[in-house]
């Protein structure tokens, strides 16, 4: 028996009407821009361009790529440092309550409780933290965007009498 292997490249199903990687976020934003889409569809979406429309310059230029995996790993990388903030404020957390169960006398113990619990709001409140957080509800309004489009072919270029730009019948 003899056994074939296809190796697809870039490009391979631009054949069938779908974009480039390139040119893939704007076929996306062009797509919920005109199809008749549920409000929470529409609101996923919307959630990845408030927060590029509202990007620093440096963040603008990782946001506004062609290139998905580069704005993928841009908000990825939030998640991760946001991840990351919130064990450390974790481990501050616990460090508290390790502390407070050694506190005998009551009116001390109530003290400290809401010494460290102001200590820590701030630590989840810090100014730092908003643009992860943002960029971490952009990246589910990509996702969640992306995965709306996920089993259809919105992005298939077509014609008149459903035949992608290509010729090529998408049913």
């Amino acid at each position: 028996m003899t056994r074939r292997v296809l190796f697809l490249g870039a490009g391979a199903s631009v054949g069938a009407g779908y974009p480039l990687g390139r040119d893939l976020i704007r076929a996306v934003e062009n797509y919920f821009a005109h199809a008749e889409l549920d409000v929470g569809r529409k609101a996923y979406w919307s959630r990845f361009i408030a927060r590029r429309d509202t990007a620093n310059e440096m963040e603008k230029l990782l946001l506004t790529s062609g290139n998905p995996e580069v704005v993928l790993s841009y908000l990825d990388l939030c998640a991760e440092a946001l991840t990351a903030d919130d064990a450390a404020i974790g481990a501050v957390e616990r460090t508290a309550v390790g502390e407070f169960k050694n506190i005998r006398d009551g009116d001390a113990a109530t003290a400290f409780a809401e010494e460290r619990g102001e200590y820590i709001d701030t630590l989840y409140n810090d100014l730092k933290r908003q643009p992860l957080d943002s960029a971490v509800r952009a990246r589910l309004g990509f996702v969640a965007g992306l995965g709306c489009l996920s089993g259809t072919h919105a992005l298939a270029g077509r014609s008149a009498g459903g035949k992608s730009s290509t010729g090529v019948s998408a049913s």
